[in-house]
C-alpha cells in the first residue's frame, strides 16, 4: 500500500496494530454514545431559539446546543451537535438529557460534577463535562441581550 492508503487503513488502530479498547468508557458514556439524546439541530426561524457553542483549547472538541426557551423561562426544546470523542458526545447528550424541560435557573445550576458523576468519567475526561454547560451559557446570554 502506499503511505496515504497505510495511513487511512490504521486510522483508529493503536500502536500495536489493534482497535482501541472500548472498555477505557465507562457504561453510561457508552450508552449517551450509541443512543444520544436530542441530537440535531433545531428548525430554523423557531421562536425563542437560541443557540451557543464551546470548544475545548485543544480545538478537538467542541459542544453546540440549540435550544427553545418559552415565555416562562423554561427550556422546552434541547438539541445538540457535538464534535470530537464519544465522551463528548456523551457529555452533551447527558446535559440535554437534564436541561430538557427545566427552567433557565436549574438549567444553570447543573455542574459539571454531577455530568461527570452520572458518565462515570475519570478525573482527566471530566474536564469535557464543561463544554456542553459553556454551551448553554453561552445560548443564554443571547436571552439577556436586547
Amino acid at each position: 500500500r502506499s503511505p496515504p492508503a497505510r495511513a487511512l487503513a490504521d486510522l483508529g488502530r493503536s500502536a500495536a496494530g489493534r482497535r482501541p479498547n472500548v472498555t477505557e468508557y465507562s457504561e453510561a458514556v457508552l450508552e449517551h454514545f450509541r443512543n444520544p439524546r436530542g441530537p440535531g439541530r433545531l428548525p430554523a426561524g423557531e421562536p425563542g431559539a437560541v443557540s451557543g457553542e464551546a470548544r475545548h483549547e485543544d480545538g478537538g472538541q467542541r459542544v453546540r446546543l440549540h435550544l427553545c426557551v418559552d415565555a416562562t423561562g423554561r427550556i422546552t426544546r434541547a438539541r445538540f451537535q457535538a464534535f470530537g470523542c464519544p465522551i463528548t458526545i456523551a457529555v452533551a447528550s447527558a446535559a440535554v438529557a437534564r436541561i430538557e424541560g427545566a427552567s433557565v435557573e436549574a438549567a444553570l445550576r447543573l455542574g459539571a460534577d454531577e455530568i461527570a458523576r452520572e458518565l462515570a468519567l475519570r478525573p482527566e475526561q471530566k474536564r469535557l463535562a464543561e463544554l456542553p454547560l459553556a454551551a448553554l451559557r453561552c445560548a443564554l446570554a443571547y436571552l439577556r441581550t436586547p
